[in-house]
């Protein structure tokens, strides 16, 4: 969008299209109106034979590109119908289109699905872009006092080579510590991420233009609690909400399968899809290692509902290739490594299948991650402390006397401890290796440090507002739609969302027991052993690979070393002594330099040429 009104470049458009063909292979559109231009890249799911995008209204003077699913888009459909409107398709898209014209901004209200969507209206002379309630769905945009640019991805705002590429590099501290950068920035100073749950709207009135922004739904947990129920109605109300999202996100005219892990969520997940449609086809990742492999809880739930199941393995020979896919396939710095074996099992899912259900959100949404679990012991055990006195005196301490690092330890508040439990490198660690003074930017979950919330409310609130959209859905949006695959959450539908959030602290987490309600729901099918065994989550071994394979590490350690953008603005000697320390004692920094390799070859291989 030319803010000047001068005609959009068509080769540009083209091109910002074509680098999404990963996204949509199934073909492209193109819609062009002087100064505003629109490109779709379609995965066809729905409606095969009249779903092509750009889609117009019945007048052609409102256009639409969406990416993603309405789930209920049917009901929305009828109650459209029944105010007058008419239907030349079968898809979701033409339901959005007329329910946005009917309704504006609040139809996203009426919306169950992942989205993000972009409306031209030429009535108003505006652009609306819009992104689901939690996140699954991405929108990146520029803009600068000329143009406007968005896509699904920042390899298409790329596209364009005038624009500022500067590195925000307080992002990039956002980066090492969290191991993303929190929205709404990006690794770059001009290029932004509309939120979760967010609507962007930009009218044009002459040659003036105006940008507004509107959260339009939020979750707290703890917030709207309901403890009128017994264990018995909670865990039948779960069980009809989780059964109905999982029917309704098997929507398709293509086939359907699911990522299994063995663990509660794909476990339950799988489960509703086996019973509501029979044998299904389920792929999981194997390991060498046996501490991290738990394709054989894969295989044993896959017996149970007797689906036709594949299994890939990772190992530690894969990482060089794969990073450089990662680097390509996330645009900017990612440093949760379950990417690695989400990037491979998507790869041997599109051989087979379109769309894939995942657990993912299960634990954020009920109350599974272990860090809540320690956290929550922690903070009993402890309670007796006076962590003011503690901390008074921690500061008094002298450093030469043994103590000082206890009380410090145990003056922390618990809000202060989750905040470090969920760091890759802590900000005292982060001063030391920065060269130059990095601003902190307050985030989000500052805000529930001193709330006077229940402790699991107030991590699930952190988790839900940051580490899901930011971590979860950004790794499996990017490993999925590399290999054209829709990956589909049906735990992170907004009903099941808000009747967890209503239940119980007890009902999510029963002494030491995670995920509590959904354990008694696959109770009656599935053997306790299975059920309540210790999680390990979809994790790789980087600490005994980075140990015990000397070429990798090698060519780890060079790659760090000799990385412009790391010499210029990070203390070497402090990475070197990292690097020595994890490979010759038992100190774990594996997901550090895990973060510190992707960093380099990010601006390597990736912002240096592009």
């Amino acid at each position: 969008m030319n803010f000047s009104g001068e005609p959009v470049n068509e080769f540009l458009l083209k091109a910002m299209g074509d680098a999404l063909a990963h996204r949509g292979p199934d073909g492209d559109g193109f819609f062009i109106r002087q100064h505003v231009g629109l490109a779709h890249r379609r995965l066809s799911i729905i409606d095969l034979k009249t779903g092509q995008q750009p889609m117009y209204d019945d007048d052609g003077k409102s256009c639409i590109v969406y990416n993603g699913e309405t789930y209920n888009f049917g009901e929305v459909r009828e109650e459209l119908i029944k105010l007058g409107w008419n239907f030349r398709t079968q898809s979701d898209t033409e339901v959005i289109l007329k329910a946005y014209l009917q309704w504006g901004a609040s139809c996203l209200d009426r919306f169950r699905g992942m989205f993000a969507l972009a409306i031209w209206d030429e009535r108003t002379k505006s652009l609306f872009l819009a992104r689901d309630r939690v996140g699954i769905k991405p929108i990146y945009y520029y803009a600068d006092q000329n143009k406007f640019l968005f896509g699904s991805e920042i390899k298409a705002i790329l596209q364009d080579k005038s624009i500022d590429r500067t590195i925000d590099y307080s992002a990039m501290r956002e980066y090492l510590q969290y191991g993303y950068v929190p929205s709404p920035s990006s690794i770059y100073n001009r290029i932004k991420k509309l939120p979760p749950a967010h609507w962007l709207h930009i009218t044009f009135d002459g040659d003036k233009h105006n940008m507004k922004n509107k959260c339009y739904w939020d979750i707290q947990f703890g917030q709207y609690t309901d403890g009128a129920h017994n264990d018995t109605v909670w865990i039948d109300k779960i069980e009809s909400v989780v059964s109905d999202s999982v029917r309704m996100h098997m929507i398709s005219d293509v086939p359907v399968g699911s990522f299994l892990s063995g663990g509660i969520d794909s476990t339950i997940v799988s489960h509703f899809m086996a019973k509501h449609v029979g044998a299904i086809n389920t792929f999981t990742i194997s390991m060498n290692e046996s501490k991290f492999d738990e394709s054989a809880y894969a295989r044993q739930v896959s017996a149970i509902i007797q689906s036709r199941h594949v299994e890939k393995s990772v190992q530690a020979t894969d990482l060089n290739t794969i990073l450089s896919n990662l680097v390509y396939a996330y645009d900017e710095p990612f440093a949760d490594s379950s990417a690695v074996p989400t990037y491979q099992i998507a790869k041997i899912i599109r051989s087979h299948v379109t769309v894939a259900l995942s657990g993912d959100g299960g634990d954020e949404v009920f109350g599974g991650y272990k860090r809540y679990e320690q956290l929550l012991e922690w903070s009993q055990s402890n309670s007796w402390l006076n962590k003011d006195w503690l901390s008074k005196i921690a500061t008094f301490w002298p450093q030469s006397i043994l103590g000082k690092n206890y009380l410090r330890f145990h003056s922390q508040s618990d809000m202060t401890r989750y905040y470090g439990m969920i760091n890759i490198f802590h900000s005292a660690q982060i001063a030391d290796m920065m060269k130059f003074p990095v601003e902190h930017r307050e985030r989000l979950f500052d805000s529930y440090m001193n709330s006077s919330d229940a402790l699991l409310n107030k991590m699930q609130n952190i988790d839900m507002h940051t580490y899901l959209p930011e971590n979860g859905l950004t790794k499996v949006d990017r490993a999925s739609m590399a290999h054209s695959i829709e990956v589909r959450v049906p735990l992170l539908d907004h009903k099941v969302i808000e009747l967890a959030a209503q239940m119980p602290v007890s009902m999510r987490m029963r002494k030491s027991e995670k995920k509590y309600v959904l354990k008694k729901i696959l109770e009656p099918q599935f053997p306790k052993e299975l059920i309540y065994r210790n999680k390990r989550g979809f994790s790789l071994p980087m600490r005994d690979w980075f140990k015990s394979n000397p070429d990798l590490t090698r060519m780890i350690h060079r790659e760090i070393m000799d990385c412009e953008l790391i010499k210029e603005h990070m203390n070497l000697h402090f990475i070197e002594t990292m690097i020595t320390t994890h490979l010759n004692s038992s100190k774990n920094h594996a997901s550090r330099i895990w973060s510190l390799w992707f960093l380099a070859r990010w601006y390597d291989t990736y912002y240096k040429k592009m």
